[in-house]
């Protein structure tokens, strides 16, 4: 009897060693200051031996009516996500040192056995899920048009490190189309 509970709890363990963790982090920043506007952004990405992306992202952020130069840094498999997480991280970094600000994060481990999707080029008429492609930072937010439809624009690697846009409209709870890609 004990051999028969030895032998499913190996199996458990086997079953389990075979689930794909990643990290989930959340990042919260409370700030008073808001950026009026960001100009001259450039991204430096360098290709890592692992495969992955590092994109450093400099620009100017005017805040309080003064311009400051910010920079941030991240890496990432996807070379548009790394950028877009390197800017995000400028962004915070330059509203604590002007203005200062308030930080919480959190970060757990999740691990699945679950096939999750990733961030992909998508084809126009494709229909997507909202976390296969990647936001545009310019436009963050979802947007309910007269139609009815939500849209929600995205960016993804073109040539040359060019970024190619596009935007997606809202089918149902899980299901987004694109609709144009430019």
């Amino acid at each position: 009897m004990p051999r028969q509970y030895l032998t499913l709890i190996a199996i458990a363990v086997a079953t389990s060693a075979s689930a794909e963790c990643y990290i989930r982090s959340n990042t919260l920043t409370s700030t008073k200051d808001v950026i009026e506007r960001r100009a001259d952004v450039q991204n430096t990405v360098v290709p890592l031996p692992s495969g992955q992306f590092r994109c450093t992202a400099t620009f100017r952020t005017q805040i309080q009516g003064h311009w400051h130069t910010a920079e941030g840094q991240a890496i990432h498999a996807n070379q548009a996500q790394a950028c877009a997480q390197a800017l995000n991280s400028g962004t915070v970094k330059i509203l604590t040192e002007v203005g200062g600000s308030s930080l919480t994060t959190q970060e757990e481990m999740v691990c699945t056995d679950q096939s999750l999707p990733k961030t992909r080029t998508v084809k126009v008429g494709e229909v997507v899920r909202e976390s296969e492609v990647n936001p545009d930072l310019q436009w963050p937010q979802p947007i309910r048009m007269a139609d009815g439809y939500t849209y929600r624009r995205f960016v993804e690697p073109g040539e040359r490190g060019q970024l190619i846009r596009g935007v997606i409209r809202q089918l149902n709870k899980t299901d987004w189309q694109v609709v144009d890609k430019w």
